[in-house]
């Protein structure tokens, strides 16, 4: 073989490694739901949406509907959130 064609091949040959090791890079920032969180009255949640820890999320994230219909992440602090993750779902 000749010179420019072991050229080529190697330059096709690190090309292709470069291209799968980008393929395959594992991600290292989280996909969660929840950028913002907020503290919410309980009288004004309609309905709550829990998603448990995920692939892309290792965070509870609890997602409510306002009966003004907006969406919002409930804060982990917010009493709404402690009576959702303890099983007390009563008046909510």
């Amino acid at each position: 073989m000749s010179r420019s064609v072991l050229l080529l091949l190697l330059l096709l040959g690190c090309w292709m490694c470069a291209s799968f090791s980008t393929a395959f890079r594992m991600e290292r920032s989280e996909r969660c739901l929840c950028k913002k969180l907020y503290r919410v009255r309980p009288i004004n949640i309609m309905k709550w949406t829990l998603y448990p820890p995920s692939a892309s999320c290792r965070a509870y994230e609890i997602v409510v509907s306002l009966k003004t219909g907006r969406k919002l992440c409930l804060h982990p602090g917010s009493k709404p959130w402690k009576l959702i993750m303890s099983g007390e779902r009563g008046p909510i």
